[in-house]
């Protein structure tokens, strides 16, 4: 009895320093090696960091993204003829860049990106919409599906207008549909049979190109970030000669109390109830980044 009570006190004593020395000590290993990976293969450190947020309900790979835009990393668009399932290093002029993927892609399962790229790795890169809509499996995909793909730009080295995808999504899964049964029908010639293109061509739906803003919008609601550009540059042509911040100064500012002027790109607003005060989160991104700003209710009209 009284050992065991020396022995617990001891225990009890060492748990108020111990437990948190080994902790500090693991602590310190992993940001050593996390910093020398970062320093030394920045390109593969940030694409392994994005892929841990790959999923979540965070808006995390948004700020990492800018963050790598910092580093002067390259980053590539998803694409169906190049991409992985998820971010990967590729070489670009010479360069490691950061390719985005598939399964990033807002409503874009693991099966389905499989599927794309096992058919482009067996049978070669897809040489059109409707090639890509006649090597599609219906059975792993749908009409939400195609039309994520091309609000993400997975489809821009085929077609660049964004909108004639979107629109003929529907059609584009009728041509995998008719493929795929043709197929099942004639079990003969399921591997070898010839299939005419030209007769899907005129099914795709003949459409305008979508705004500066949709077509940025409809990004960053499909990627949770900005890829293709900067939705802003007419905007900071025109106010050139203005001294304002951007979202990183904002960022790294450590002056409560601090005015900023900034020009940002609404994305999204939330109204919320916190402490019974309603107000609205609005959020805003720019050629660095993202910020946030809430208005209360007694300044919406202003």
């Amino acid at each position: 009895g009284v050992d065991a009570e020396k022995i617990f006190k001891d225990i009890e004593k060492f748990a108020g320093y111990g437990f948190n020395k080994s902790h500090a000590a693991a602590y310190a290993i992993i940001s050593y090696q996390t910093a020398w990976c970062k320093t030394k293969f920045p390109a593969e450190f940030y694409t392994a960091l994005l892929n841990s947020e790959i999923g979540s309900a965070s808006d995390k790979i948004g700020y990492i993204k800018a963050e790598i835009i910092k580093q002067n990393i390259c980053m590539l668009s998803s694409d169906i003829n190049f991409s992985q399932q998820e971010f990967s290093v590729e070489l670009c002029d010479g360069k490691l860049a950061i390719r985005s993927g598939l399964t990033n892609i807002k409503n874009i399962g693991n099966d389905l990106a499989n599927y794309i790229i096992t058919e482009r790795n067996k049978n070669g890169k897809y040489s059109s919409l409707v090639n890509f809509a006649t090597r599609l499996d219906p059975t792993l995909s749908n009409k939400r599906q195609i039309e994520y793909l091309s609000m993400a730009g997975a489809f821009d080295s085929l077609e660049k207008n964004r909108a004639i995808i979107y629109n003929s999504a529907a059609e584009i899964l009728k041509i995998a549909q008719t493929i795929y049964k043709e197929k099942v029908s004639n079990q003969a010639s399921f591997f070898n049979m010839s299939i005419e293109e030209s007769r899907f061509t005129n099914l795709l739906l003949k459409s305008k190109k979508w705004e500066s803003k949709t077509f940025f919008l409809n990004e960053y609601y499909s990627l949770g970030f900005l890829i293709s550009g900067n939705p802003l540059k007419e905007e900071l042509y025109f106010f050139r000669n203005f001294n304002f911040a951007n979202s990183s100064e904002l960022e790294e500012n450590r002056v409560n109390g601090k005015i900023y002027e900034l020009l940002g790109f609404l994305i999204k607003y939330e109204a919320k109830v916190i402490n019974n005060v309603r107000f609205f989160d609005l959020l805003f991104v720019d050629h660095l980044g993202s910020f946030n700003i809430r208005v209360y209710d007694e300044n919406i009209e202003k």
